[in-house]
């Protein structure tokens, strides 16, 4: 289990691999940028994610494996970013992105087997690129709320 905290202009760049691993991170400042990049390999890890603050927020999560539970919140006024790339079955991802000028989200999901579940929720200047590829029909499920 991993809680980091920063303040300030932030950079986090963190690998997860193996089973069961928690990791959380909060990112918060009232200028500059956050940046975070994740790399999650393996099954049954849980991850979450918040940045807050008046600076302009990028996260980047790499999923890949079964199971992975990502969560992560984006808030304040200046421009938020996410790119998602799922690879495997059995994922759930939920991210918020409220409050900014420019909120924009890329999300890549490739599935093999069961479902991966998407959940994106974004208010104020909103945009978002949805790119899936299931090996069946029931291989994902993808919820955008605007």
């Amino acid at each position: 289990t991993v809680n980091l905290t920063q303040s300030g202009s932030n950079y986090l760049n963190a690998t997860i691999n193996g089973q069961n691993n928690s990791l959380t991170t909060n990112q918060s400042n009232t200028g500059g940028s956050h940046y975070a990049e994740t790399t999650i390999l393996g099954s049954s890890n849980t991850v979450n994610h918040t940045q807050s603050g008046n600076a302009n927020q990028l996260l980047f999560s790499n999923i890949s494996g079964s199971n992975n539970t990502v969560t992560s919140t984006q808030s304040g006024t200046a421009q938020h970013y996410l790119n998602v790339n799922l690879t495997g079955n059995g994922h759930t991802v939920t991210s918020s992105q409220t409050g900014g000028s420019s909120n924009n989200a890329n999300l890549d999901l490739t599935n093999s087997g069961g479902a991966s579940n998407v959940d994106l929720q974004q208010t104020g200047g909103k945009s978002f690129n949805l790119i899936q590829s299931c090996t069946n029909p029931a291989g994902c499920s993808t919820v955008v709320r605007q």
